[in-house]
């Protein structure tokens, strides 16, 4: 049975309430400023459910970087003018080190930190004013200490997207997921994939990015509730221009 995915809220990828986000630094605490894209983050969802209602119970770990490498993990983040391309998403909040217990996507298989670091940053999308779709959209961007870690995590990201029909939609021909193309830049690559199922009435769509520039890996993640779709201008495929954009700006973090 495909799971059910909550109704979009406020925002996409992982939550926490706040003006300020704390980070629990090597040596101690440090406040990070959020920059113009990181507005209003909002509460956490109670019990460390996944943010699509499931329950699903992961451990939060505390961002372990310190000030400075917030800093860096938060530039390399998608902003809001990085996704004009594709609508007028508004910010939901920036997350350094919180809320990588929340699913970000139908096909994940395990938090954030499981990757192999605690040093991760995520910011989420709104659904743009005026528009009808049950948009979900995320950056993800994950630091580890070579660039050898950075890759094996890669590989089990995409590990959750080749075992997803098997583990969550057994004999359910309506879905499915499939790796769709390969995004090159200089110093990263990756490679964009999408998933669908069925809803009541409508149709679920991903498109999630995953690659690795040096020793930072990004994840972007796009999704929507449909009957119909809304990328059909040129150059408005969401996985291609999310993972592109996405990859360019990993070497802040590195």
């Amino acid at each position: 049975m495909a799971p059910t995915h909550r109704p979009f809220r406020v925002s996409i990828a992982v939550l926490l309430a706040g003006a300020a986000l704390v980070l629990a630094g090597c040596g101690g605490d440090g406040v990070s400023a959020l920059s113009p894209d990181a507005t209003v983050p909002h509460a956490a969802l109670s019990g460390g459910q996944g943010r699509d209602g499931s329950g699903i119970q992961y451990n939060n770990h505390k961002n372990s970087a310190g000030p400075g490498d917030a800093g860096r993990l938060e530039s390399a983040l998608l902003t809001r003018a990085d996704l004009k391309p594709l609508a007028d998403f508004r910010v939901e909040g920036t997350y350094l080190g919180e809320r990588g217990e929340d699913r970000l996507f139908t096909c994940q298989d395990g938090p954030v930190q499981a990757l192999g670091s605690s040093r991760f940053a995520i910011r989420e999308f709104g659904v743009p004013d005026g528009e009808d779709y049950d948009f979900t959209v995320a950056s993800v961007v994950v630091r580890f200490d070579d660039a050898g870690a950075a890759r094996r995590a890669v590989s089990r990201v995409e590990g959750w997207l080749t075992t997803c029909q098997r583990r969550m939609f057994p004999g359910d021909e309506s879905a499915g997921t499939q790796r769709r193309q390969t995004v090159s830049v200089a110093g990263g690559a990756g490679t964009v994939w999408t998933h669908h199922h069925t809803v009541p009435g409508a149709g679920r769509h991903e498109y999630l990015g995953v690659g690795a520039h040096g020793s930072v890996l990004v994840l972007t993640a796009c999704g929507f509730t449909s009957q119909d779709y809304p990328f059909r201008d040129p150059g408005t495929d969401p996985g291609g221009v999310m993972l592109r954009a996405a990859l360019e700006k990993a070497a802040e973090a590195a």
